[in-house]
């Protein structure tokens, strides 16, 4: 009898082989598959030695795991994806690539530990603080995969020209507007220049546009405006003339666009001009700029301004940006605590806080033009030793407040009481803000 049952297993062997149906595990199939045979809901788990918050990590090890053994298949191109949050809001997504293998072999015993690139110039973000949710881009859909998130913060290591008020004999400051490396910050990035002084500052501002940025400026070399025809002033209103056949004014909208306003904000800070009107070969035209209404007179506003951090990669600069909310109606004292807001959390692309998350405003107050504004005890070591940093905040603080039209000077409290001096600067009277942002080197 148990020869006979015996033989039978024997054939019914055979069979399966010459069917072609493996019998043992293949390491090569196409999809994720189990080894075990229960019903268990499969896990892949995740898990690192981090249990703190991150200041300019460059890359973590985090270890993966499974309940089960099985061959997970990540995506060739991306094995990982990375959700980053400022705030509580999803801020961007990022795509990871790994140069490990796409596909994983994982047993209950053998954990897989993958080492991941999360430096700032990866990520691509702006100074500040984020939570990174980081996930496994496997192809099983039918897989329960843990993320791990982690809370990180980023800050450049580059220094701030602190905003200056005297002019070199001999010469004269012109404000330029530039554009970043990559043209990702919306908002034109404003520098100042000292040249030779001359009868003719229009001309030079333009001269100078197209000259570009400095290369120690870490910003976009390319020239931000082409030629011009002319330049010159009528009562308090700039004419600028331009060839209809120069490429950089009328190709595509973001590069049109910002030479547009590189002419309006350059020319309209310039003392003594309210007003910028374009002219094109000549004689007035009714669309130019990538069909920009041009039969209208530019002003710009320096009014109810923030003024946020940009980090190139050689230096950081301060770049103005309009808080939308504040209305001719809204009190003086909302009209600060919406731009120490802005100041606090920005709402800008690739551009970061200036004051940390930890001060406070307590109370202000306003008598005459002189704005008082109480911090809580954190503003003393909001970067802790960092002048460079705090240096950055105190000029932030100065340009954005004063950018309110009832406010001219500034005095600085901490709970309550006059402070002496702060990042090297007296505080211990009140203060007008300086007259140079973000002088060149």
């Amino acid at each position: 009898m148990l020869k006979a049952i015996g033989n039978l297993l024997l054939i019914l062997l055979i069979c399966v082989g010459a069917s072609g149906i493996s019998i043992f595990y293949s390491p090569v199939l196409e999809q994720s598959i189990s080894l075990d045979d229960n019903s268990e809901e499969l896990v892949l788990m995740a898990s690192s030695d981090v249990d703190e918050a991150l200041l300019n990590p460059s890359s973590i090890y985090i270890k993966y795991k499974t309940n089960k053994n099985v061959l997970l298949n990540f995506n060739e191109d991306f094995q990982f994806i990375a959700k980053i949050y400022k705030g509580n809001k999803i801020y961007k997504t990022h795509d990871i690539h790994h140069n490990g293998p796409a596909q994983i072999e994982f047993t209950k015993d053998t954990p897989y530990t993958v080492e991941i690139d999360i430096s700032k110039s990866n990520l691509d973000l702006p100074n500040g603080e984020y939570k990174i949710e980081i996930i496994p881009n496997v192809l099983d859909n039918s897989l329960n995969v843990e993320s791990l998130t982690l809370d990180v913060k980023y800050l450049s290591d580059v220094p701030y020209i602190p905003a200056i008020s005297t002019i070199p004999d001999g010469k004269m400051a012109l404000n330029l507007y530039f554009i970043d490396n990559n043209s990702s910050v919306r908002q034109l990035i404003g520098v100042t220049r000292f040249i030779d002084s001359n009868s003719r500052p229009l001309v030079s501002i333009v001269d100078e546009l197209r000259k570009g940025p400095t290369f120690e400026s870490g910003l976009n070399m390319n020239p931000i405006v082409g030629k011009y025809n002319y330049v010159t002033i009528k009562g308090t209103t700039a004419y600028v003339d331009l060839p209809s056949k120069e490429s950089i004014y009328t190709e595509e909208s973001v590069r049109s666009e910002a030479a547009m306003n590189a002419f309006i904000k350059s020319l309209g800070s310039y003392p003594g001009v309210d007003n910028i009107r374009f002219l094109v070969d000549y004689n007035r035209a009714s669309t130019f700029f990538n069909n920009q209404d041009v039969t209208i007179s530019y002003s710009i506003s320096s009014v109810n301004k923030a003024f946020l951090a940009f980090d190139s990669p050689n230096r950081y600069f301060l770049v103005e940006c309009d808080v939308d909310d504040i209305t001719e109606e809204t009190p003086i004292k909302d009209k600060v605590d919406m731009i120490f807001k802005s100041l606090q959390n920005s709402k800008f692309d690739y551009l970061s806080s200036t004051i940390p998350s930890e001060v406070e405003l307590l109370n202000s107050r306003l008598e005459n033009d002189v704005l008082t504004v109480n911090f809580n005890s954190k503003f003393l070591d909001a970067y802790n030793d960092n002048n460079n940093l705090n240096r950055m905040m105190l000029d932030s603080i100065l340009f954005s407040l004063t950018s309110l039209k009832e406010v001219n000077k500034i005095k600085i409290q901490v709970d309550g009481e006059s402070i002496n001096s702060f990042a090297g600067v007296d505080l211990s009277s009140e203060i007008v803000r300086p007259l140079f942002l973000n002088p060149e080197n």
